[in-house]
């Protein structure tokens, strides 16, 4: 058991240090396909994807403008909250690019490219601790490989803690998830990284008093 904690050590840190150190590789878009209501599902470098995805397009002086639109929070106010967002130009232009391709595509999934060589690198660039009267204990931002940002929440359960990746009601009381990780090693390697920050800042705050 030792072993094995000290070899997913090593997997974690390789992924999250490793990637972070070197010159960020260009993250592809991998799959594009419908997810059942109404908007599309994208995968990116084969290990992550996200729903609720819409391509919209407008006409300024005879050009037709794409423009992306990625999961948002809207709070009781009517102020939004961005949950994912695309953080460099290129990342942009696949991304409009591979859904206007799968929009033109007879087949209702298409695969736009090869999937990735290796895991996205990954970085916790924000984390924010809240107060303790509700479930929520934190918030995080997580860049992949400095070209994609997801924000996600530290939760306090019966069982402990856990991540919450975004989502949003589907109209039944429950929610609907927008974010998932195709790979539940790499995902695990990610959510145990904030994990391991909200509780090391626990230890850190308790000791201070």
């Amino acid at each position: 058991m030792k072993r094995r904690r000290c070899v997913m050590r090593a997997v974690c840190f390789a992924a999250a240090v490793f990637g972070v150190a070197a010159a960020h590789a260009a993250m592809p878009v991998t799959a594009v396909a419908p997810d059942g209501n109404g908007t599309l599902a994208v995968t990116f470098a084969g290990r992550i994807t996200v729903s609720g995805v819409l391509v919209t397009q407008t006409r300024r002086s005879g050009r037709v403008i794409h423009s992306p639109h990625l999961p948002r929070y809207v709070a009781r106010t009517g102020r939004e909250y961005p949950q994912v967002e695309v953080l460099s130009p290129r990342l942009r232009t696949a991304l409009v690019a591979a859904v206007v391709r799968a929009s033109s595509a007879t087949a209702h999934d298409l695969c736009v490219s090869a999937g990735s060589s290796g895991n996205p690198s990954f970085e916790v660039r924000t984390f924010q601790f809240r107060p303790s009267s509700g479930s929520v204990r934190a918030s995080a931002e997580v860049v992949f490989e400095g070209e994609l940002s997801v924000s996600c929440r530290i939760m306090e359960g019966r069982r402990g803690p856990w991540v919450a990746w975004p989502s949003e009601r589907d109209g039944r009381g429950g929610w609907r998830p927008l974010f998932k990780f195709e790979d539940a090693a790499y995902g695990r390697c990610v959510e145990k990284e904030l994990l391991d920050r909200y509780r090391t800042g626990l230890m850190e705050s308790t000791g201070e008093r």
